[in-house]
């Protein structure tokens, strides 16, 4: 599999192109479904609105943990930024040629996380300043020091001491900060497999026997923080250094007659544990599922029209990531408008309203600035960063 694609924050997306993994769109698309159902049950209808993450209740619960689909980001993004980074950059002599390869790939990662971020950015300081009369996203002066963490790189530090009802619409921009803490360290700095892989496992297990459990007495920063949440992208920046190995083409697997082997693996939250035992368990069954995707068998095939729809979601799940809760937030807005203008009370009563209107605006939404600005700046990323490095990444010639 050649995989030639950037792939933006959270594992959320990659270029299209002959070489595009569809098993991974799939699960792209699994992850942003269960982010958007937590936020969906968590705080878009004014009647069951909480800033709490819900526990699960029991195993049954199969949805208890449906944050998880965070970790199952992390994984991907792990697997693939390491793979798209690595694959090329091992194959380079020259300290100028590493050079120019870093470059280049932060060139695209640049072009294809950035201007969606602003534009939902710019979108959520609009609505503070122009349709905020129920008072539903923050003051402006809150949405702008939010907006240096997030461009800092430093969100998920700020946003745990300073979360409130208001600036949940921003909440989602705490998982880039993660990423980019994380991706320089191991990937660039680390030049052997061998060191590459003593310092991710050495990382987990002290994230998983350290970190983690002594830091329970604030489980909000435990959520949050790079050195307690890390552990999706490490199973997957160790998946892929374990695929470079010879004999990891023997694992390799193929549908035959278990084609929807993968579908059954598909609720990543069945676990029904609480948080911080959760997290490792989701991401063991996430690198489960990012395997799968990867041996690129037919494993995570779904039935029609079901899977038609994950190849849809996945390749716009980064910005779909983005806009859901900002456009929740909206829907609450115009929602309190129009009750007020009836004078008539918010009750459960509303829900079809409530989620019609929201289900406009979310893929509307979505389906804009994928078009408008997410599509337009990866072509121009992949042009700047081909433009700005053509020689430098030439083929060394052989004596």
């Amino acid at each position: 599999m050649n995989m030639k694609a950037e792939v933006p924050a959270a594992g959320l997306a990659a270029e299209g192109g002959p070489s595009r993994n569809l098993e991974l769109d799939r699960l792209r698309a699994i992850a942003v479904l269960l982010t958007f159902y937590v936020h969906l049950y968590q705080v878009f209808y004014p009647w069951t609105f909480t800033m709490h993450y819900p526990r699960p209740e029991s195993v049954a619960d199969l949805f208890g943990n449906a944050w998880g689909g965070v970790d199952l980001f992390f994984v991907i993004s792990g697997y693939i930024i390491s793979r798209t980074l690595l694959e090329q950059l091992d194959g380079l002599r020259s300290g100028l040629q590493r050079a120019a390869c870093i470059k280049a790939f932060y060139v695209r990662r640049v072009f294809r996380i950035l201007p969606v971020a602003w534009v939902v950015l710019a979108l959520v300081m609009a609505c503070s300043l122009f349709l905020n009369q129920g008072q539903y996203f923050a003051p402006p002066v809150y949405n702008a020091q939010a907006a240096l963490g997030i461009f800092t790189y430093t969100f998920n530090f700020w946003l745990p001491d300073n979360k409130i009802a208001g600036g949940v619409p921003l909440a989602p921009y705490w998982s880039l900060s993660v990423e980019e803490q994380f991706y320089p360290l191991f990937l660039i700095l680390l030049k052997s497999t061998r060191a590459r892989v003593l310092a991710l496992v050495g990382t987990l297990l002290l994230v998983s026997l350290v970190l983690r459990p002594f830091s329970l007495s604030d489980p909000m920063k435990v959520f949050f923080f790079t050195q307690t949440r890390c552990d999706g992208l490490i199973y997957g920046c160790l998946l892929y250094l374990v695929s470079t190995q010879p004999w990891f083409t023997a694992l390799r697997v193929r549908a035959g007659c278990h084609r929807y082997a993968g579908a059954l693996l598909a609720s990543v939250t069945a676990i029904g544990f609480g948080n911080v035992l959760a997290v490792p368990v989701v991401c063991a069954l996430s690198l489960t599922l990012v395997f799968m995707a990867a041996c690129e068998g037919g494993l995570l095939v779904f039935p029609q029209p079901l899977q038609a729809l994950l190849d849809y979601l996945g390749k716009r799940s980064y910005t779909l990531y983005l806009v859901h809760i900002p456009m929740f937030f909206l829907t609450l807005e115009l929602m309190h408008r129009y009750i007020r203008s009836e004078g008539i009370a918010i009750t459960d009563a509303l829900w079809p309203q409530y989620t019609a209107l929201m289900l406009v605006l979310v893929f509307g939404a979505t389906e804009l600035i994928h078009r408008t600005v997410e599509r337009p700046m990866i072509a121009l990323g992949k042009r700047t960063a081909e433009a700005a490095t053509p020689q430098a990444l030439a083929p060394t010639p052989t004596p």
